[in-house]
Formats: structure tokens, C-alpha cells, sequence
């Protein structure tokens, strides 16, 4: 994302590299439900539409579909409710790379750990079933990691 180096200068830029951030910070730090992702998604115009589209697929089409133009209740300070929602399994605790989450699996012990694509597995029939994929075969979220891993 080198372009974003000379953001100030090229809105496109600009728009990608606010949605990277979001993509990957406001999973870990937000205190309401969808966060900052869904303040960008619920906008009348959505910057680089194409490019978090293209990087989120269906998950964004769908949510795209329900929160266009919906206004957002404020975010609330109330330490415990920030909590219970902190808590309730909608942030992420921690975001894995391919290097440490091939690294954490090893360490617990798995061997053969492997980079696959939404819809490759051994396991027989695996895409059949569209857990990762859409019924087309085209990942649900493009910009999920996948592998596949067995036990010792």
C-alpha cells in the first residue's frame, strides 16, 4: 500500500488506507457493535466501495444491504457496558498472521500446517458443505486466512 505513502495528495489512496485501518484495528478495539466498520459501511457513499468489496465480499454486501443510511446510536462510556460488550464475542481478542498462527498451532500441537484457499481441505466433500465459501464457490470473506492443520 505504498500509494497511501502520498495519501495527502490522492483521495483513492487515502480511502484504502482508512479502510485497512479499520479492517484491522477496529476489530480488536471496538466498544459497540460493528465499530467504526459499520459507521463507514451505514454512509450514503462508501470510499473505495470497490476495494473493501473486494476484500470483504458477501459480509459486506450483506451488511451493506441492511445499514445504508442508518443512523448510528452514539457510542456509550459506560464502563460496564463496555465490558459485557468487550466480553460478548464480537471484538477480537487478537488477529493471527500466517507466521504466528502456524507458530501457535505447532506449539499446541499440530503438524502439517498448510496455507489453503475457502473451499481446499482434505477432509473428503470439505467445499460441499460452504462453510468458508459462497454456493459459487467464491469465498464468503476474502480476506480471511485459512489453514488447515492436523493433530500429531
Amino acid at each position: 500500500m505504498y500509494a497511501a505513502r502520498s495519501a495527502e495528495d490522492d483521495a483513492e489512496a487515502a480511502a484504502k488506507h482508512e479502510w485497512m485501518i479499520i479492517e484491522l484495528v477496529d476489530q480488536l478495539c471496538r466498544h459497540q457493535s460493528g465499530g467504526e466498520m459499520l459507521r463507514m459501511w451505514a454512509q450514503t457513499e462508501v470510499p473505495a466501495e470497490d476495494f473493501i468489496m473486494g476484500r470483504v465480499g458477501t459480509e459486506y454486501l450483506n451488511a451493506r444491504k441492511n445499514c445504508k443510511g442508518m443512523k448510528l446510536p452514539h457510542f456509550s462510556a459506560d464502563p460496564l457496558q463496555v465490558g459485557i460488550f468487550r466480553l460478548g464475542g464480537e471484538p477480537h481478542q487478537w488477529m493471527y498472521d500466517e507466521l504466528s498462527l502456524t507458530r501457535l498451532l505447532r506449539k499446541c500441537g499440530f503438524a502439517g500446517v498448510k496455507r489453503v484457499d475457502a473451499v481446499s481441505s482434505q477432509l473428503d466433500g470439505f467445499a460441499q458443505y460452504c462453510l468458508d465459501n459462497n454456493e459459487d464457490g467464491s469465498p464468503y470473506k476474502p480476506d480471511s486466512l485459512y489453514l488447515e492443520a492436523f493433530l500429531r
